[in-house]
């Protein structure tokens, strides 16, 4: 049973190096269409219809995206410095807590994602983008609560059969020390 959980973790991790990839691919599209953007408008007096728009949506995904990345490689602020210094039975509350924080999280985004995108699909298209709102406002909040319930739904299993706190502990520190 351990076997099979840890390679599961192995293709759930490259799933998530791909969005990490992708992540990386929208956020360098739109920055570049936004310096883009603002040399038109600015120095050239002629900007691009919708641009803004795009960049707005794929802002959305991106960050969206980037947020479930972040959750899965515990890139995110902990409280180590204290958890460090409790005795385990108190780590492992906490690891279980924020878990579990990160599934109700997730499927309150799901439903309510849904049911905005419902919403927003029936307005017009405004903005110089060729589809509704919906698929960058709503979509995205839908797709992170799906992801999140995935991760986190696994992440508990996967701690209560391994017991193997190197998944659920923050990445390395930055900086390039060697220590």
């Amino acid at each position: 049973m351990e076997k099979t959980v840890r390679q599961i973790h192995k293709y759930l991790d490259r799933f998530v190096n791909l969005l990490c990839d992708l992540t990386a691919l929208i956020t360098l599209v739109f920055l570049v269409s936004l310096f883009f953007q603002v040399m038109m408008r600015y120095i050239f007096n002629h900007p691009i219809y919708g641009i803004d728009e795009a960049v707005t949506a794929m802002m959305i995904w991106a960050m969206s995206l980037g947020f479930v990345e972040i959750y899965w490689n515990n890139e995110n602020a902990v409280i180590e410095f204290i958890v460090a210094r409790c005795p385990r039975f108190v780590r492992v509350a906490v690891i279980y807590v924020t878990e579990f924080i990160v599934l109700i999280m997730g499927l309150v985004l799901v439903p309510t994602g849904r049911k905005l995108f419902s919403m927003q699909v029936k307005t017009i298209v405004l903005g110089g983008l060729p589809f509704s709102k919906a698929y960058y406002y709503a979509l995205p909040v839908t797709v992170m609560g799906v992801l999140l319930v995935i991760l986190s739904a696994f992440r508990i299993v996967e701690y209560t059969i391994t017991h193997d706190d190197s998944i659920v502990l923050a990445v390395g520190k930055e900086g390039g020390d060697a220590e």
